[in-house]
C-alpha cells in the first residue's frame, strides 16, 4: 500500500476566506482496498495509527499512518464503540457487546497489546459495566457504582490517582473522580446526553444534548461554551472543539462538513463542500484529523502544528 504522504491531495482554496482556527495544508484520501463501511474511532497519543471500525461499531483495526499497513485488533460486535489507547500507545482498551442464550445483553472490556498481540480480558461479559476509561496506563472502570482501576502494563502497578471520568448513564451525563461519583448533567435531567470527553488538561467536560447541540462545561456542571450543532464533537487541544456540522432528508445524510470552533465562538469549516464528512477523530501532537465519508472512505486533514 503507499505511503499516506503519496496520496492525492485535496486543497481548500474555496475555503481561504473564513476564519482560520486551524491552518488546514491538505485533505488527503486515505486507500484501504481490503475495508468498506469504514468510520473513525481513535487515534494513538502521538498519531502514528488510527482506530478503524464500521459504521454500526462491529469490528476494530489498526492502521499505521507510515506505511498504511492494516491490522484486525477484534472481529466483535461493539468493538469500534469508543476505543481508548494507552499514553504510551502500546495497549488498546476496547468493549464488545454479548447477548446471552435468554436474550440479555452484557458488556465486556478487553484489551489490546499494539507490539505483542496480546489479547487480555479485563472485565468478564457483564451488565454492571457502567463506565471506562484510561488514565496514563490505566484501565479505570465504573462497576455497580465504584471504581475499579487494573494497571495495562504487566507486572506494574495500577495508578491510584483519582483521574476524572466522564460517562453516560440512563442518558444522563456523569462525573467520576475515584469513589465520588454524580450525576452532572449540566442542561437538565429531562436531557439526553451523548458523546462526552475530557479535555487533554482534565479541568472541562465537551458533550452533546440530543436535540439541542453541543457544550462545554467544568467539572462543577457550569456551562462554559455554547457550541451549537456541532455533532460527535471531538477536543484539539483545550481551547479548540472539532465535530461535524450534517443535515439530512429525513432519511440519508445529505451534506456534512468538518468544522473547528472555539470555546470563543470562532469557527472554521475545514472540509470541502464535494465531500460529505462525518465523524472525526483528532490527534494535536501529530496535527492530523482524521474523518470518514457517507460512502465509508477514509480522509486524513493535515494541519500546521
Amino acid at each position: 500500500m503507499k505511503k499516506l504522504l503519496t496520496m492525492a491531495s485535496i486543497m481548500l482554496a474555496g475555503l481561504s476566506g473564513v476564519a482560520q482556527v486551524l491552518q488546514v495544508r491538505a485533505v488527503e484520501k486515505v486507500p484501504i482496498a481490503s475495508v468498506t463501511d469504514l468510520k473513525a474511532a481513535a487515534f494513538s497519543p502521538a498519531g502514528d495509527y488510527l482506530l478503524l471500525t464500521t459504521q454500526g461499531n462491529k469490528n476494530l483495526y489498526r492502521l499505521s499512518v507510515a506505511d498504511g499497513d492494516l491490522t484486525t485488533i477484534s472481529g466483535a460486535e461493539g468493538a469500534g464503540y469508543r476505543p481508548l489507547v494507552s499514553a504510551d500507545g502500546r495497549t488498546v482498551v476496547y468493549c464488545t457487546k454479548h447477548v446471552s442464550e435468554n436474550h440479555l445483553r452484557a458488556t465486556s472490556l478487553e484489551s489490546y497489546n499494539v507490539v505483542t498481540g496480546e489479547q487480555v480480558s479485563l472485565v468478564e461479559p457483564t451488565r454492571e459495566l457502567q463506565g471506562y476509561a484510561v488514565a496514563g496506563n490505566t484501565a479505570v472502570t465504573v462497576e455497580q457504582g465504584t471504581a475499579r482501576r487494573r494497571a495495562l502494563s504487566r507486572g506494574a502497578a495500577p495508578s491510584e490517582t483519582a483521574t476524572p471520568m466522564v460517562y453516560i448513564k440512563n442518558r444522563q451525563l456523569m462525573l467520576s473522580q475515584g469513589n465520588d461519583i454524580k450525576t452532572l448533567s449540566p442542561n437538565g435531567l429531562q436531557e439526553s446526553y451523548i458523546w462526552p470527553s475530557l479535555s487533554p488538561a482534565g479541568d472541562k467536560v465537551l458533550y452533546y444534548v440530543c436535540g439541542v447541540g453541543a457544550f462545554v462545561c467544568d467539572l462543577s456542571g457550569n456551562i462554559v461554551a455554547r457550541l451549537g450543532a456541532l455533532r460527535a464533537p471531538q477536543w484539539y487541544g483545550n481551547s479548540v472543539v472539532v465535530g461535524m456540522n450534517d443535515s439530512d432528508d429525513g432519511h440519508t445524510v445529505v451534506a456534512s462538513s468538518i468544522v473547528a470552533t472555539t470555546l470563543t465562538g470562532e469557527s472554521q469549516t475545514l472540509t470541502p463542500d464535494s465531500l460529505i464528512a462525518m465523524f472525526p477523530q483528532t490527534c494535536e501532537r501529530a496535527g492530523r484529523i482524521a474523518f470518514t465519508t457517507a460512502e465509508g472512505e477514509l480522509y486524513m486533514i493535515q494541519l500546521e502544528k
